[in-house]
């Protein structure tokens, strides 16, 4: 069963599908199911690191169940989610960029923090 889905940005880099592969095996062992869903294109330096780490298990679809809880990774600007069905379904959201569209996401727990990368929110969260 699929408890909800992790996102990122649109053409998403290896910072952004790491951290959500990171913190959806965190999910796991805490219970709950989400999976890590991107559109768009893969960098080649991100396809290399999936590939190097036998990572597949990345849909990119991005045909999702609308009705599921959303966590973002590495964004909460609305412009760069155009495969996001809902915002009032994000529950959390982890970015280190600024000015996201934090009004808009009424529902969700937001730790934006002005630091190197996404990767160290989620590594600091858990």
């Amino acid at each position: 069963m699929c408890d909800g889905y992790i996102l990122s940005y649109h053409n998403p880099d290896t910072d952004s599908l790491c951290s959500s592969l990171a913190y959806s095996i965190y999910m796991s062992k805490k219970g709950k199911n989400f999976k890590t869903i991107a559109s768009g294109e893969i960098l080649p330096e991100t396809q290399f690191v999936l590939e190097k780490a036998n990572i597949k298990d990345i849909n990119f679809d991005c045909d999702y169940d609308e009705s599921k809880d959303v966590i973002l990774v590495d964004t909460h600007h609305l412009t760069q989610l155009p495969h996001l069905k809902s915002a009032a379904k994000v529950i959390k959201i982890f970015d280190h960029h600024p000015n996201g569209d934090d009004s808009q996401f009424n529902n969700a727990y937001i730790d934006n923090r002005k630091i190197g990368a996404a990767a160290t929110i989620i590594a600091e969260s858990v």
